[in-house]
């Protein structure tokens, strides 16, 4: 299982280092991330990441059409974030944690 802090530590790392396209780290905290996405300043943290990473571990998947895609505003930016990690695969619009990560960790 990943946890939700090596998730959180991993997604900063990516952000501050500049690993995303369209995307432009403004300005980072301890507690989230200030990003311009497409013309659109977003301040993200830990908490925007909570049900997305839980449904993760849950069900090993999320789809793009997910319901937590209509609860959250910031579900696209998430998920764009998430299926960057070396741990997730993204195959048909879903994200999938992978199996060998999950069973050796």
């Amino acid at each position: 299982m990943v946890s939700f802090k090596k998730m959180w530590e991993d997604v900063n790392s990516l952000v501050i280092a500049g690993k995303f396209n369209d995307l432009e780290n403004i300005k980072s905290y301890e507690e989230g991330f200030i990003v311009n996405n497409e013309g659109e300043t977003m301040f993200l943290d830990s908490q925007d990441f909570i049900d997305f990473w839980c449904k993760m571990l849950l069900y090993k998947e999320i789809d793009m059409s997910s319901k937590l895609n209509n609860q959250n505003d910031n579900f696209n930016l998430i998920y764009m974030l998430i299926r960057q990690l070396p741990y997730i695969e993204e195959n048909q619009g879903k994200l999938t944690l992978m199996s060998s990560f999950v069973e050796k960790h």
